[in-house]
Parts: C-alpha cells; sequence; structure tokens
C-alpha cells in the first residue's frame, strides 16, 4: 500500500500497521515514580532508567496531538496524524485546521508538530478540530525535512536543529526551551528526573522532554497524581500469555450521596498489578464472580494517574496500592477538585 509524502519517508511498518520513525519515548516506565510524604515524585528503581551520561536539552512537553504540518515540492499544504484510517491510510486533514494560526513553509519542507488547545487536555482536540480550530495552536517539535533535505537520519545535534527552525518558524510556534543538563549516572539522573517531576507540578505543566539530538533520541518526562478509588469491575484477559486472568479492573468514586442514594461516577479502568495479586484476584473472581462475597468487589485502592479526560475517567492509570484503611464510599470526587 502506499503512502503520500512525507509519511511514506517519516513512518515504518510495524506488523499490520506503521509507526513514526522518531517521536518522544517514556524515559522510564511511569509505574517507576512513587509520591513521598510531601506528595513529591521519587524514583523507586533506578535501574529502568533508559538514559544516562549523555548530555540533553529539555524542552516542556505540551498537551497536545503529534501532526505532521508540510508543503511539498509543488507548494502544497497538507497535515497528517501519526494514525492511519479504517482503510490503513493516511488522511490529509488540512482542511479541517485552515483556520488554525500556521507560518508558511519552504517548499519540500515538514515540520513535527503538537496541536493543542490551550487550557484543554488532549483528548479534546478532536472536539476542537472539528468545532473551533481556530482555538487550536501548534507547537514546533522538529523539522525533518527542510526544503527536501533529509535530516532525520543523521543525528543532526540539537543546537543546528534550532538554528534551522529558527530560521524559518517565528517564535511564536517554538517549543518553550529550559536550556542544557548534562545526565551523569543512574542515580544522579534519578535526581534530575525528579526535580523536573516537581517542576513540572509547580508550574503546572504536564511535563518535559528530553532531547539527545535535533531529530531522534526523544524521552518524555510526565508527572503523575494519585487517586482514591474503588473496583467496580472485572477485565478478564483473552491473550495467550494470561488468558482467563483478571489482569485490569473498572474503578470508580461516589459522585453523591443524597439520602440513602448513592451515585457511582466511573472512572475508567487500570491495570499494573504485579502476577500474585493477579493470580489473588482473578481465583476470588472464579469463585465469587462480581458478588458481595468477592473481597476484591469495591476494594479501595490507591491508582496512579497522568490526568482526567475529556470524558471524565482517569488518563494512563496504574495500580498503585491498596487502601486498606479505607471504606469504599470514602472515596469521593472531591478529592479532585
Amino acid at each position: 500500500m502506499g503512502h503520500p509524502w512525507p509519511m511514506n519517508i517519516l513512518t515504518k511498518e510495524a506488523g499490520q500497521s506503521r509507526k513514526l520513525i522518531v517521536k518522544p519515548v517514556d524515559i522510564c516506565p511511569r509505574s517507576n515514580f512513587r509520591p513521598n510524604a510531601d506528595g513529591h515524585l521519587r524514583v523507586v528503581d533506578v535501574d529502568k532508567i533508559k538514559l544516562h551520561n549523555t548530555t540533553v536539552a529539555i524542552e516542556v512537553k505540551e498537551q497536545g496531538h503529534f501532526h505532521y504540518y508540510c508543503r511539498t515540492l509543488l507548494g502544497e499544504y497538507r497535515m497528517f496524524g501519526r494514525r492511519t484510517n479504517v482503510d490503513g491510510e493516511y488522511t490529509d486533514i488540512m482542511f479541517k485546521l485552515c483556520k488554525m494560526k500556521r507560518p508558511g513553509l519552504p517548499k519540500g519542507t515538514v515540520v513535527a508538530i503538537e496541536v493543542i488547545w490551550p487550557g484543554h487536555p488532549d483528548s479534546e482536540v478532536p472536539t476542537a478540530i472539528k468545532e473551533c480550530p481556530q482555538e487550536l495552536k501548534m507547537v514546533a517539535l522538529g523539522v525533518p525535512i527542510q526544503a527536501g533535505i533529509k535530516y532525520f537520519d543523521c543525528d543532526e545535534d540539537y543546537k543546528s536543529a534550532q538554528r534551522r527552525m529558527n530560521g524559518i518558524l517565528p517564535p511564536e510556534f517554538h517549543p518553550k526551551r529550559l536550556g542544557f543538563k548534562k545526565l551523569g549516572d543512574k542515580f544522579e539522573t534519578a535526581e534530575i528526573l525528579e526535580y523536573y517531576l516537581k517542576f513540572a507540578k509547580n508550574a503546572g505543566i504536564e511535563g518535559v522532554v528530553f532531547k539527545e539530538f535535533g531529530y531522534d533520541g526523544w524521552w518524555k518526562l510526565k508527572g503523575v497524581k494519585e487517586a482514591d478509588v474503588f473496583i467496580t469491575g472485572f477485565k478478564i484477559s483473552d491473550s495467550e500469555t494470561q488468558y482467563g486472568m483478571v489482569t485490569a479492573v473498572n474503578i470508580g468514586v461516589v459522585e453523591s450521596i443524597v439520602y440513602d442514594e448513592i451515585t457511582i461516577r466511573n472512572m475508567g479502568s487500570i491495570t499494573g498489578f504485579d502476577l500474585e495479586e493477579k493470580d489473588k484476584m482473578t481465583g476470588a473472581y472464579n469463585i465469587y464472580g462480581k458478588s458481595e462475597e468477592n473481597p476484591y468487589w469495591m476494594k479501595p485502592l490507591r491508582v496512579l494517574y497522568q490526568e482526567i479526560a475529556g470524558k471524565g475517567k482517569l488518563k494512563h492509570g496504574f495500580f498503585d496500592c491498596w487502601r486498606d484503611d479505607k471504606i469504599w464510599d470514602q472515596c469521593t470526587m472531591e478529592q479532585f477538585k
């Protein structure tokens, strides 16, 4: 199947689909961070950190959707997202975003961007694309192709890539840059990660991106939040390795109590249980199902998550610990206010 330029060279086959050649990846699993008594996140296992002993540029991580903003050699403007449609093809959505403020580009140029809706989570960006594209903003991440010349496969240093970006994009489209940092060994790197997680929390931003090169070696670091919820359902795996096991649970909180009427708010589902805990939950589910006799039914637990998505569910949530000191109706919506 053929794909339009530049998706034919900036993505590669991955099983039945395609993926970006360069994108920010997690510097370590989000489950590797735990809040201390002061509420600041700490690294649990330094061996899970994937990057150290190098110098990186640091940029603010915006909440948005990744796209390529392009101008072909013929002068046509295009916009492609990172995912294919139901037919397995990349769709040009420039016509949907023609009202979004955007800069002119030299012919044969591609800019990797984050499309953001200021003041809104990234889960609401698709709504803005349909209803109010003029409120969207693009933030440039890098310039993989400029005037027909490829820069994404040559390990170009960050400062050179920054100078190129400065030459074609007005400052309003640039990312917020936080300077450079030398990462030492894994223990020194852990301290730096903890510092920037605290910085992100205090600044009210999603996180930061560490960049080794201008268009390669991008590592993202996102903050996480915590909440107390309770189990409202069980998800049974149909995978080959964990078939029949409880590997995820549905969660909820109490939204309101009016006399004896309790309204439960669906907060989505979470994973992150170790094999021992999955075995215990599976055993209980096989005996009791979703009845009140199941010791895990309505059981309180603490989850770590990134944010509350547009539909009110927790985004990127995973299990932290059981809250045996609480009963389920003490887990309420008040904690999110």
